[in-house]
């Protein structure tokens, strides 16, 4: 499912114009985007926690060359789903 589909669908149980809903749904993103970068973690209850997580720098060896290469140190976003979410996941195949 893609932005476009998951507007569409609001639109359609809402009653709202796509117009509006994509508005919305861009105000949510930046809002969860800046709760990253201000607290590092946004939570939200039922669904489940994305986080920013720190990942050292490390050594690996090229699959092609055998050299070793240095890996720098970055940042990535993981997400955990909420229990509830997880159970629901498990009994839908």
């Amino acid at each position: 499912m893609q932005k476009k589909d998951i507007v569409r669908v609001v639109a359609e149980k809402s009653g709202l114009t796509q117009k509006t809903v994509d508005n919305v749904f861009d105000l949510f993103l930046d809002t969860i985007k800046q709760g990253l970068l201000k607290d590092g973690k946004v939570k939200l209850i039922g669904f489940g926690t994305f986080e920013i997580k720190d990942k050292n720098a490390r050594q690996i060896i090229h699959p092609s060359t055998h050299q070793p290469l240095q890996i720098a140190a970055s940042r990535r976003i993981g997400f955990q789903a909420a229990q509830h979410l997880r159970d629901k996941l498990r009994t839908v195949r």
